[in-house]
């Protein structure tokens, strides 16, 4: 559960004197309190005709508004740190608990960082234009349409998980610094190329060369062709062929060869 500041002398005053002209709701907003603080201390005041706060029980709050507010923008400045850094860069003389603590006040925990492929900003630029050009299709239209690519698939991958500070959030989920990049080509084992359209496989390509146009082009002769040939004997007709952006695949040679083979 959040935890909710209590109301200065000062905002009690006011509240006070503003409770039977104006709806709780509208006290609220004018001192940008959560509702529940507001109605809890006006029923406080009514029952007990007294705006003190009753003494809590337990050890003092080792840490001031002023530590907290100080200790979130450092977790937030590099949210992959250790709970145990965070503590010796803030210099704060808490427990590795009480830190946990005070950031959760706030909805920040530690997760696991999403694993996803390392992508310049250009090409981020690009796969969000494709996107919002093709956001109108539909299943169906998404069942003529054939992709291709090729995975390069490593051995002795590194199991390390990235632990990150975040909230819970689409928006902080996918931050750049929240992300776990995956890095194309390390500890290289084989290289596969395979399509798909709706839920057909075409078939799998083992590669064990270099991939250049030439090389592509003669993947896509051998295969992509009477894989669309199968496809429309059994009456999948208007396919669209859909690859990324490689060089192999947009390269000259390739283009005119996709031309002529469409025909």
């Amino acid at each position: 559960m959040l935890r909710r500041h209590e109301l200065t002398d000062y905002e009690k005053g006011q509240i006070e004197g503003r409770k039977s002209m104006m709806s709780h709701a509208k006290i609220r907003s004018e001192f940008r309190r959560p509702r529940r603080t507001v109605s809890s201390f006006l029923q406080r005041l009514h029952d007990r005709e007294d705006k003190e706060n009753f003494s809590r029980p337990g050890c003092p709050r080792k840490t001031t508004e002023s530590s907290d507010r100080y200790l979130v923008h450092v977790a937030e400045s590099d949210t992959d740190q250790l709970l145990k850094e965070l503590r010796n860069i803030t210099n704060l003389d808490i427990s590795i608990q009480t830190i946990r603590q005070r950031l959760y006040e706030v909805g920040i925990q530690k997760w696991r960082a999403k694993k996803r492929a390392l992508l310049t900003k250009e090409q981020a630029k690009q796969r969000y234009k494709w996107a919002k050009d093709h956001r109108h299709l539909t299943r169906n239209d998404f069942a003529f349409i054939l992709f291709s690519d090729k995975s390069l698939f490593k051995k002795n991958n590194d199991g390390h998980q990235k632990l990150i500070f975040r909230r819970q959030t689409k928006t902080e989920k996918y931050a750049l610094q929240n992300v776990q990049g995956k890095k194309k080509g390390v500890g290289l084992s084989q290289m596969v190329w395979g399509c798909f359209i709706d839920d057909k496989l075409g078939p799998l390509v083992f590669i064990d060369q270099t991939v250049d146009k030439d090389t592509y082009i003669q993947i896509l002769a051998q295969n992509l062709l009477p894989f669309i040939d199968l496809l429309r004997e059994n009456g999948t007709v208007h396919i669209i062929f859909q690859q990324d952006n490689a060089f192999p695949h947009h390269a000259k040679a390739t283009i005119d060869w996709l031309q002529v083979a469409a025909k």
